[in-house]
């Protein structure tokens, strides 16, 4: 009330003028990590225009579009790309008040995690100025080797496989617990959108982790949809081919797609595969 008065602004202009301020600062902050010569995280965000590439390509695939009965999940969130863009596609259609309420109420069905204290706290912001109802988001990294209790230094990529569970102690379990106790039922994410970080030299990880503990969060028939750089599909060492077989004994792989080589450019140059994939038991089936 004391800004409107002394401004003589109103409350809605008010709103209006931050909500395009924080947008601003969103792109910025993702522009300066872009171009940051120290930039040892490997996240590189990814553009808008690929975020509804993708979602639409899940929807064409699963023939049916995003909805409020959907529970999406991106394991490395960083500013919450993903889930922003998820929420608008689920509300597109609506208008006014109703499209407030969609936002608020399927906003409590976005899961996200990213270590990042500083990036975190940009995602939640992002969110709740598109107008999420609380979505789940956690500052933990979704490496399962981080959450298994018997770590040893033997631990290594691949030692959680699809045949393992979710650890319990992983913050996608207490999401998915939260959900569940508000709809008495078990819920389980329906879609994985994702651009896992690349991997670098400080930091010890393969993109093939992220995306098996992402399938394996989700559902029977729930589809993922992620960005990976070009080892995770055509290096032949141990590791990416024993991933690559654990992937076919429990998904449907549906597309592989090469993205243009300067797609995170100039932050990184690296090449990047979109990977589709439908969970089902019974693997792939050649078709």
């Amino acid at each position: 009330p004391e800004i409107e008065s002394k401004h003589s602004i109103s409350r809605e202009d008010l709103i209006e003028r931050m909500n395009k301020s924080m947008f601003n600062l969103v792109d910025v902050y993702e522009a300066f990590q872009a171009y940051a010569p120290d930039n040892d995280l490997g996240q590189y965000f990814t553009p808008r225009h690929i975020v509804r590439a993708m979602i639409r390509l899940v929807e064409e695939f699963r023939d049916s579009p995003l909805n409020e009965r959907d529970v999406v999940y991106d394991p490395a969130c960083g500013v919450g790309g993903f889930l922003v863009g998820a929420l608008e596609a689920v509300a597109k259609s609506k208008h006014g008040e109703e499209r407030a309420k969609v936002k608020r109420l399927f906003g409590e069905r976005l899961i996200g995690c990213d270590p990042a204290q500083e990036i975190i706290q940009v995602a939640r912001v992002n969110l709740w100025m598109h107008g999420d109802g609380s979505s789940l988001l956690s500052r933990d990294s979704s490496l399962e080797r981080h959450y298994l209790t018997a770590r040893g230094k033997g631990t290594k990529p691949g030692d959680c496989g699809m045949d393992k569970p979710v650890p319990d102690n992983h913050p996608v379990n207490k999401s998915i617990a939260t959900l569940s106790a508000k709809e008495a039922g078990d819920i389980r994410p329906t879609v994985v959108l994702m651009n896992p970080p690349f991997p670098t030299k400080a930091k010890d990880f393969h993109a093939f982790e992220f995306i098996e503990h992402a399938l394996k969060t989700l559902c029977e028939g729930g589809h993922l949809c992620a960005i990976v750089p070009a080892t995770t599909i055509v290096v032949e060492d141990k590791a990416h081919v024993a991933f690559r077989q654990r992937l076919a004994q429990h998904a449907q792989i549906l597309a592989v797609i090469g993205n243009a080589p300067d797609l995170f450019a100039p932050g990184a140059s690296v090449n990047t595969y979109m990977l589709l994939l439908r969970k089902q038991a019974s693997g792939h089936q050649v078709n």
